[in-house]
């Protein structure tokens, strides 16, 4: 299922899913977003690494991803696609998609300056986390992108624009994967 929905030649996003219960059906709904923002956040970090000619810095990574995706949809879908489920009730995301207000106002609502500032802000940290979180503490479990050997981030090579030692991301695909399956054949 994760992997059919966030695939970049699926077009229509929906899916549905058959229970026998409420409770249960509650219980899938949470399950379904949790792990489908974490896929759509994979695709999207992946995304923006392989368009870019050159290494990403970690510290400029976050706000590249929301430029890369606003610039190729919307300011608004890319909101919307990476904003994390936690997060849609914060007052920043409810303010910029004027979910506050009735349907008819809400449909014709425009973010202001203010509010597009504001959940950029609350996106730029929680991008921050949440890359960070792929490279880091989500490399041993399950399919993170270090571990499919898709990419991983590397500490101490040297970036020319800032002449000194920089944490950057790396396509994995050929000088990392001895090295990832080497690793995670050891645990």
């Amino acid at each position: 299922m994760s992997e059919t929905f966030v695939s970049r030649f699926n077009g229509d996003r929906k899916l549905l899913a058959f229970t026998d219960s409420v409770q249960d059906a509650s219980h899938r709904a949470g399950f379904f977003a949790a792990r489908t923002f974490r896929f759509t956040m994979r695709t999207a970090i992946q995304s923006l690494l392989e368009s870019e000619s050159e290494d990403v810095p970690l510290e400029e990574f976050a706000p590249k991803l929301f430029d890369y995706w606003a610039h190729k949809e919307t300011e608004e879908r890319a909101a919307a696609m990476l904003i994390p489920p936690d997060l849609v009730e914060d007052q920043a995301y409810i303010e910029y998609f004027g979910l506050e207000k009735e349907e008819k106002r809400r449909l014709r609502h425009k973010p202001s300056k203010r509010q597009s500032r504001e959940l950029q802000e609350l996106l730029n940290e929680r991008l921050s986390w949440e890359v960070t979180r792929e490279y880091g503490l989500a490399v041993p479990f399950g399919r993170s992108l270090d571990s499919t050997a898709c990419s991983t981030l590397t500490q101490g090579a040297t970036s020319k624009a800032r002449g000194r030692n920089n944490q950057i991301f790396t396509r994995g695909a050929c000088n990392s994967f001895s090295w990832c399956q080497y690793r995670h054949h050891e645990g």
